[in-house]
């Protein structure tokens, strides 16, 4: 019998004999309880003494024979002898490695050289003399292994059975040999004699490669298998499982794993996290390529160092091994690190999955795939001879096992070398796998200069060779051949590394790049590893099938290394949660005064999140506040984590920079009180053992308080004497003890066997799960019979049953109120499912999981059985107990009690003269005493029956579950930190001391606010709450407020975005995310002041993150106000007053201004205040009562006879007096009167007296008894209107105006009939005379209706009150007060965001408009989208175009035409305006006819314009004809100076077009341009703020309009479309009855208007498309990618504004490959530069720095980094 044999069976029968000595003692202890009480002792139980000591003897017997044959002595302890054992087996391992190295360094004479190189060999003989001289010393197995270690790795190399030398191995060969030596084994110059082969050894001792022995090699712990039998092959030859042990049961939870991993990386700086990613993305990880695989460890080991890194990893590796995480294996001499099963399982819940975002896993399906992948790996490492650091691998994996490795394309990496490009194939094993990858082999092959086919023999690699094709593939060996050579040409000839290298440079497809960031950006590009997808593992089935389960979403393309890295900068997120807590000795104090006061729960719960906000130096806390727990009775103490409390005796808790006293003995010795009193075991040896302890080791509380070890010592007879806990007696026979319901348990039982019987019989299409529930549910199934029969199963039975899915182990003693969802192990749960389901065969798909929803239901449905089970065990237990006639008699339990009693009084005065010397003294004192009065409680018969964190629902701010439990780390804890609120509340509560509120009370708190599930719970706890009525309708309510709540709240985070104050799109959608998962939660919780809590903490994160920012731009404020000369600097004010509000957008916006205005300019900008018509309208609502009142104390006069009541006007009409403005006046109401009289006869003097003249005609339309309706038409020939409104302007001269005269009363509501009834035309105008007055609250009231209508678009109405107070003007200015009176009355839409602009919202342009009309000014217009160059061309025509007085202005679109479509759209315009008659077939013929126009005098034409819009493909076409259109059309400006111009306008590639010849003697040198540039801010502020002003809209605060005009910048087109869409947010606003009546109109414009209108996901989306269709200029694309570039530098700088320079921006193109930017000289990449400059979008840092966005909303508008990157992609590929 081997040592190893002997050590097994001497551990088998010295276990044997412990698991008898434990079995006999509790007989013996029955014995003894029966004898001290002087009980018969019944045959049975003396039978089962007679055995136990009868087994014990022979137990003893045989391992005494055992230790004699090996000669071990016996011990008198049994523990001692353990040791013994112990200590022999590591004496025979020794000695056994000993004659293992020993043995293994003689195979050293069996090496020969068969090289040729005679130092080598001289070498050669001197190590084997320095081995054999170190055999013949005495040495110790330590002394020996440590100076045999360097023979023993060459033997390891030697030994090697391949080409592919591990390449630390030949470097550890170097040092200690050198070179040579190194070299020669790596060219397998050393070969075994006698007939050994590495390949093939004879002998098992000889298998290679060895086990590394310079290390005692322990002998192998059974280990749970890697993989089931039935489901994976075995691994292959020369792989051996090193060390695996159990996942430690506290990481099998995923709260619990995410936790304790996340701790663990925060030790680490983020590395373990790194580990674990490259063990989720590659499966198998080697030991040292751990940073070839993940970039987040490549930058650490650069910044830690080599050997700090190392020993940081080696770490992390012994961690994850201990704690069960990762099997480590051994393949070759190569360790490696694999996820177990376990992890794998825990890893792949939606929880753990998504809070550490891991996109995908990767899983060998084979380990014939691994090897090869591996074999392919180390060729390139080794035998190519390049680092990892130097090569970006491309893993990639298949169902099969083809694999291929890509590395690099061909480039000079920073020190110089240079590095080809290789693709290296492992062929699969049939033609059907290789079909299938035949796309992703092309994708690989076609950049790579060197094809290398990696197979077992050349005669093996012919058909590939066939299949793939010859040309420039070479042929690697995986074993060297015969003659030892591994690489062969296509035809044979054998090749080196370096003919390969040569090769490789010669062939290499593409240039060399200048740009060294293409090494990293490879690196990436490949690591996205898009072909690997997630396959079936080794460790089980696949889930895909599972019933009930869609198939699972394909892998995205992110990893860890892909993505960004999350590192927070000095702009980043702050952690507010960290900061919560910034003094832990005053968080202690405060845990101490809570529990003085009587706040238990509250304390409690401080201490454990103050547990779960720790940090990695600070893991103390969790032992703190898991001891304090369980002194304290705590439910969320865990069970499973100690031994029924004894272990705290042996608790050594040390909290940083806390000075522990003597608080460390004081909550040991509380522990104790606890653990003695109420033990899970009353009659367990953990008892007897730690008691004997307590009296053996000293303890200062002890001491100090004697009669606390006096009540230990009652609890300890106790238990001995009655064999259950004091706890449990005094339970047992409380006065206030519930009465054992029996038969309500039993009737629970039964229940829940229907509920069983009716799941078996549910229907189901997955055969499967119709087995899985047969097995569980049917008539023989292995759960029901103990619901179908419970009374026919002993209570041990039921409880073993029960025992299989719980934590902790049921007992006696177990509470009641205990039996809750956390006491069942799900995980338990799912291991017995899984058990059954894949005993289940079901052919070809056995190996799936069972997984989704079905599953979710059969652990529920186990989960409450085995809860409805556990209850009906208790129950029973304690009627039998109540049954016994020998149990526990009243008076021992009352003596007892009172003994009890009196030493608790005892204990608690003692304590009370105890002094404190720290805080953590004071907090064991304060835990000791709540203990004590806990106790004191239960031995009184009084103690509540209140969940224990039941007094939390009177904060009305924590939520509980069904259990009444809190949740320490909410999903939505992230934004709505739990520390802060709770330090909060815990501040009140010992701050402002309260009357304790009544459960009544609370009750009411909660449900005022809608903390509805919080009141359903208070209303729980007593009976005597009186609780609301119309629940549902309360209940609705609270729904409603929290949909108005989040929609408030998307509104205040798209706001925010506005404002500059998220920094980027993604962070945008995270809040967005927060709201929804919350939203949610609280949805099913009820709890909606929380969930509106919540929404304010997320916008309060908002600010804390844009604090930051904030502050850069507070510096520059700061900065710009110290470089201005003068003494009064109030006029930057309302700059720091929109910074200090968190307006970044306009801040910067305005700082940027300041960067090129001089302060004057700025001042002027600052101070703008355009009245644009609302001052008229505000002294119109002053004066409406008195002319109301006026009209309406006259009501039965005409207007005109009202109007001689005013003031003055009798007397001076009657002495005719009167001046211009009232003679005006005065006509205006004779006919408003006139016309009421008689209809028809006075409505042009009407109209006229409205500033409508030039009226062709006036028809009636439609004639009823008190209406009239006209049809108004006007001569084409429109004045000049001031107002901006064109249906009420030109409009109606070209449409025609409708006009209805009313007569009589009418109500708003009625006006609106009557219009809805006439149904005029809503494209033209309508004026409204209404003969009677309206009041104010009547007009405003038709506000209302008129704006939530559609029917009511473009209606005027005009009552007296209006008409009178329009007497106040002269008939020239009456039009424009007329609108700015009506209009905010109305609905009329200005702005148009699409169509043509009408000359009323031409608004600024004013030295562009005169350059386009001088006749000798710019010819070329060239601007961007959304820039109004249209606009501008078409008001020159509406203002240049007179026929009648000879001045023409011809508008052509010619978008997309070419030279001869634009010269026949030319004859025709000239031909329609009477100008050429003659047909024209040439741009010549043109030329000859328009100047004979002026030659021969035939015409009367003193001007013609030909203006030409979006000429870009026009100019493209006439290069093309030598640029002769052109030149024809300068001829005939040159031939008739002043008289003839031509424009064409266009998108900037026209100055672009135009550089190219501007050196040239072309007709482009000598034709002027104009640029059109965004709006300057007096412009822009016009174009929004006059038409909003004639709209009734209020500015309170311009830095509303800033912002408009910030966000979108300044371009025309993009104000329009804001514009108009405000204008329709009043129908909204209406609607959602933001407004009253009787205020508005005038519309106040402040920030609840900008919310309204980001709500519109639409809206947003629109400014940014058209944001970005400004960018896309052309087919070029050009400021789309420059845009790209410095979004791509702000994100590579971690979103701070860090500025381009033009070799950034080449040099990024060229990573990307965008060759048409990166390819640029200089002037044309500046040219783009300086467009983007004009159009607002870039702007130049001081000093000439680079160029950074104008605003920095538009990075937002870029997208993020995925988006980022995929567009910059997109154009390379394009």
């Amino acid at each position: 019998m081997t040592g190893m044999d002997e050590y097994e069976k001497l551990k088998e029968l010295y276990e044997h004999m412990m698991v008898v000595r434990k079995d006999s003692r509790q007989h013996i202890q029955e014995l003894c309880v029966a004898l001290d009480n002087g009980l018969w002792f019944p045959e049975r139980q003396q039978q089962a003494v007679r055995d136990d000591l009868q087994a014990l003897s022979q137990a003893q017997d045989a391992l005494c024979q055992a230790l004699a044959q090996v000669q071990i002595a016996t011990a008198d302890k049994a523990d001692e002898l353990g040791e013994r054992i112990e200590a022999w087996h590591r004496e025979q391992e020794n000695r056994e490695a000993m004659k293992a190295m020993v043995h293994q360094l003689e195979g050293i004479f069996d090496v020969a050289y068969v090289g040729t190189d005679e130092s080598i060999a001289s070498q050669f003989r001197q190590m084997q003399g320095d081995v054999k001289a170190l055999l013949g010393l005495s040495l110790t197995f330590d002394e020996l292994s440590a100076r045999a270690e360097k023979y023993i790795r060459f033997l390891e190399a030697v030994h090697f059975d391949g080409p592919l030398l591990d390449r630390d191995l030949a470097d550890s060969l170097r040092s200690q040999f050198g070179g040579d030596i190194s070299l020669a084994c790596i060219y397998h110059d050393f070969r075994l004699t006698e007939g050994q082969s590495a390949a093939a050894p004879e002998e098992p001792t000889a298998k290679v490669p060895p086990t590394p022995a310079f290390t005692p090699a322990p002998e192998p712990t059974p280990v749970p298998a890697l993989e089931k039998a039935t489901s994976a092959p075995a691994m292959p030859d020369g792989m051996t499982l090193v060390q695996q042990k159990p996942l430690r049961a506290k990481l099998k939870g995923a709260k619990s794993f995410t936790h304790d991993i996340q701790q663990f990386a925060e030790q680490t700086e983020g590395m373990a996290i790194f580990w674990l990613m490259a063990l989720c993305f590659h499966d198998f990880v080697g030991e040292g390529e751990e940073a070839r695989l993940s970039r987040g460890l490549q930058e650490q080991q650069k910044r830690m160092g080599a050997h700090t890194f190392e020993n940081s990893l080696q770490a992390i590796r012994s961690r994850f091994l201990d704690w069960g995480l990762a099997a480590k294996y051994q393949w070759g001499t190569q360790p490696f690190y694999r996820l177990t099963p376990e992890t794998y399982d825990v890893l792949k819940r939606d929880k753990v999955r998504k809070y550490f975002n891991i996109p995908y896993f990767t899983r060998m399906t084979d380990w014939t795939c691994f090897s090869r992948l591996y074999e392919m790996e180390r060729f390139v490492l080794q035998v190519l001879d390049h680092s990892p650091y130097e090569i970006a691998f491309f893993r990639a994996q298949r169902q099969a096992f083809f694999g291929y490795v890509i590395f690099g394309k061909s480039m000079v990496v920073d020190d110089g070398t240079f590095l080809p490009a290789y693709l290296l194939i492992r062929p699969p094993f049939s033609e059907a796998e290789l079909e299938a990858d035949q796309k992703d082999f092309q994708y690989l092959a076609k950049s790579t200069a060197v094809k290398l086919l990696l197979t077992d023999s050349r005669e093996y690699a012919k058909p590939w060779l066939t299949r793939f094709g010859t040309e420039d593939i070479y042929v690697a060996l995986t074993h060297p051949d015969e003659k030892g050579d591994f690489l062969f040409s296509s035809k044979g000839e054998v090749l080196t590394a370096d003919d390969l290298f040569a090769v490789a440079v010669k062939k290499a497809e593409m240039d060399i790049p200048d740009c060294r960031d293409i090494r990293e950006k490879t690196q990436k590009m490949l690591f996205l590893n898009e072909h690997v997808a997630e396959v079936p593992d080794l460790d089980g089935p696949d889930e895909s099938d599972a019933p009930g389960v869609p198939e699972e979403p394909e892998e995205t393309e992110k990893t860890e290394e892909a993505q960004p890295e999350s590192v927070p900068s000095e702009e980043a997120v702050p952690d507010s949660t960290a900061d919560a807590v910034t003094d832990r000795a005053d968080a202690l104090q405060s845990f101490c005064q809570l529990l003085q006061k009587g706040h238990r729960a509250e304390g409690s719960f401080w201490l454990h999140a103050l547990a779960s906000t720790a940090g990695p130096d600070e893991e103390a806390w969790d032992a703190l506040s898991d001891e304090i727990a369980y002194i304290l009775d705590d439910p969320l103490y865990d069970p499973a984590a100690h031994s029924d409390g004894f272990d705290f005796w042996d608790s050594m808790i040390s909290l940083p920079a806390i000075e522990m006293g003597q608080s460390r003995d004081v909550l040991n010795a509380a522990a104790m009180v606890r653990a003695f009193f109420a033990p899970a075991e009353p009659k367990g040896y953990l008892l007897s053992k730690t008691w004997s302890r307590i009296n053996e080791e000293p303890n200062e509380a002890f001491t100090a308080i004697p009669v606390l070890k006096q009540f230990v010592s009652l609890c300890k007879n106790f238990a001995d004497t009655q064999g259950m806990s004091l706890a449990y007696g005094l339970q047992q026979h409380a006065s206030d003890r519930q009465p054992v319901d029996l038969d309500g348990a039993r009737q629970a039982v039964a229940e829940q066997y229907q509920a069983l019987c009716m799941d078996e019989r549910k229907p189901s299409p997955h055969p499967r799960l119709r087995g899985l529930r047969s097995q569980l549910y049917g008539g023989h199934g292995q759960v029901v019979p103990y619901f179908k029969d419970v009374d026919a199963f002993s209570l041990t039975e039921l409880s073993d049953f029960c025992n299989t899915f719980l934590n902790t182990p049921l007992t006696a003693d177990t509470p009641v109120n205990r039996i809750e969802d956390r006491l069942v192990n799900e995980n338990k749960v799912k291991e017995y499912l899984d058990g059954i389901w894949f005993s289940i065969p079901v052919g070809e798909r056995k190996n799936e999981r069972f997984l989704g929803k079905d599953a979710t239901q059969q652990i529920k449905l186990i989960k409450k059985s085995v809860l409805i089970l556990c209850r009906y065990i208790l129950a029973k237990q304690a009627a039998q107990h109540e049954q016994n006639q020998h149990g526990l008699s009243p008076d021992v339990l009352a003596q007892q009690r009172q003994k009890g009693l009196d030493l608790l009084q005892q204990a608690q005065a003692d304590l009370v003269g105890q002094t404190v010397d720290t805080v953590m003294d004071e907090l064991a004192k304060a835990v000791l005493q709540a203990l004590l009065d806990d106790l004191t409680r239960q031995f009184q018969g009084c103690s509540s029956g209140e969940p224990y964190y039941a007094p939390l629902l009177k904060a009305n701010a924590f939520e509980l579950d069904s259990d009444y439990l809190p949740d320490l780390m909410p999903d939505y804890d992230g934004e709505y930190p739990l520390v802060p609120r709770l330090q909060q509340y815990i501040r009140m509560l010992l701050t402002q001391p309260t009357a304790d509120l009544s459960w009544q009370d609370a009750y009411h708190q909660a449900v005022r606010v809608y903390n509805l599930g919080i009141a359903r719970q208070i209303a729980g706890l007593d009976d005597a709450v009186k609780r609301v009525g119309k629940r549902d309708t309360v209940l609705q309510y609270g729904l409603q407020y929290a949909a108005a709540d989040t929609e408030n709240y998307r509104s205040d985070v798209e706001l925010a975005a506005n404002y500059g104050k998220i920094i980027g799109k993604e962070r945008m959608e995270h809040y967005f995310s927060v709201a929804d998962t919350a939203r949610s939660h609280f949805k099913k919780t009820q709890n909606f002041a929380l969930y509106k809590d919540l929404l304010q903490s997320c916008l309060k994160h908002i600010d804390e993150e844009a604090e930051p920012r904030r502050q850069s731009v507070q510096r520059e404020l700061d900065q710009f106000r110290s470089q201005i000369q003068e003494e009064d600097l109030s006029w930057l004010d309302p700059i720091q007053a929109w910074l200090d509000h968190g307006n970044l957008t306009i801040v910067e916006d305005y700082l940027h201004r300041c960067a090129h205005k001089s302060p004057r300019e700025m001042k002027l900008i600052l101070n703008y205040q355009g009245d644009f018509g609302l001052k008229t309208f505000t002294q119109f609502l002053e004066q409406y009562q008195a002319e109301f009142d006026l009209c309406n104390k006259n009501k039965k006069l005409s207007l005109k006879n009202i109007y001689d009541q005013k003031p003055g006007i009798r007397n001076k009409r009657v002495h005719d007096r009167l001046n211009r403005k009232e003679k005006d006046g005065l006509d205006f109401v004779e006919a408003w009167s006139a016309e009421s009289s008689a209809p028809g006869k006075s409505m042009k003097p009407l109209l006229e007296g409205l500033g409508y003249g030039n009226i062709a005609d006036i028809q009636v339309s439609r004639a009823e008894k008190n209406c009239t309706c006209y049809s108004v038409k006007f001569e084409k020939n429109p004045p000049r209107f001031h107002h901006p409104f064109a249906v009420f302007g030109s409009g109606a001269y070209y449409n025609g105006l409708n006009v209805v005269l009313f007569r009589g009363s009418h109500t708003p509501q009625s006006i609106v009939n009557e219009v809805s009834r006439l149904s005029v035309a809503k494209e033209k105008g309508t004026l409204f005379f209404l003969d009677s007055a309206l009041t104010l609250s009547d007009r405003r009231e038709l506000a209302r209706l008129m704006k939530t209508n559609l029917d009511m678009q473009n209606v005027l109405v005009l009552d007296r009150v209006l008409a009178l107070y329009l007497t106040h003007f002269e008939k020239n200015d009456r039009n424009d007060k007329l609108l700015a009176l009506a209009l905010p009355f109305a609905y009329v839409q200005p702005f148009i965001s699409e169509a043509r602009i009408p000359p009323e919202m031409f608004i600024g342009r004013s030295a562009e408009l005169a350059a386009i009309q001088d006749m000798a000014g710019p010819v070329f217009v060239y601007g961007g989208r959304q820039l109004g160059k249209s606009a501008l061309l078409r008001q020159t025509r509406y203002l240049a175009h007179h026929p009648e007085q000879g001045n023409y202005a011809i508008y052509l679109d010619i978008k997309n035409k070419d030279g001869d479509a634009v010269l026949g759209d030319t004859y025709d315009e000239l031909r329609r305006a009477g100008i050429l008659n003659k047909h024209v077939r040439t741009w010549d013929e043109l030329g000859r006819s328009l100047k004979d126009l002026w030659s021969q005098g035939k015409k009367n034409i003193d001007k013609l314009m030909i203006l030409y819009d979006e000429s870009d493909h026009f100019l493209v076409d006439a290069a093309a004809q030598q640029n002769r259109p052109i030149e024809v059309l300068k001829d005939i400006r040159d031939y008739v100076p002043g008289h003839f111009k031509f424009i064409f306008a266009g998108l900037h590639n026209v100055i672009r077009f135009d550089r190219r010849q501007l050196g040239d003697n072309t007709v482009f040198a000598q034709l002027d341009h104009l640029v059109v540039k965004p709006f300057g801010y007096l412009e822009a502020n016009e174009l929004l703020l006059k038409p909003l002003s004639y709209l009734g809209f209020e500015i309170r605060n311009q830095d509303i309009i800033s912002t408009i005009l910030a966000q979108t910048n300044y371009f025309p087109g993009l104000i329009q479309y804001y514009g108009k869409n405000l204008v329709e947010s009043i129908r909204s606003q209406y609607k959602n009855q933001l407004f009253t009546d009787c205020n508005t109109p005038p519309y106040p414009l402040d920030e609840s208007y900008l919310k309204d209108l980001l709500k519109d996901e639409k809206f947003r989306q629109k400014i940014d498309d058209l944001f970005m269709i400004t960018l896309e200029l052309d087919a070029d694309n050009y400021y789309a990618i420059i845009a790209l570039v410095v979004a791509y530098q702000y994100q590579y700088e971690r979103q701070r504004v860090v500025p381009v320079t033009l070799d950034t921006i080449r040099d990024v193109c060229a990573a990307y490959e965008v060759h048409k930017i990166a390819d640029m000289r200089d002037e044309q990449l500046q040219a783009l530069i300086d467009e983007m400059t004009d159009l607002n979008i870039l702007h130049q840092e001081e000093g000439g720095k680079g160029y950074v966005f104008n605003r920095y909303n538009f990075y937002m508008m870029m997208g993020d980094w995925d988006d980022i990157e995929r567009k910059l992609r997109e154009y390379g590929n394009a």
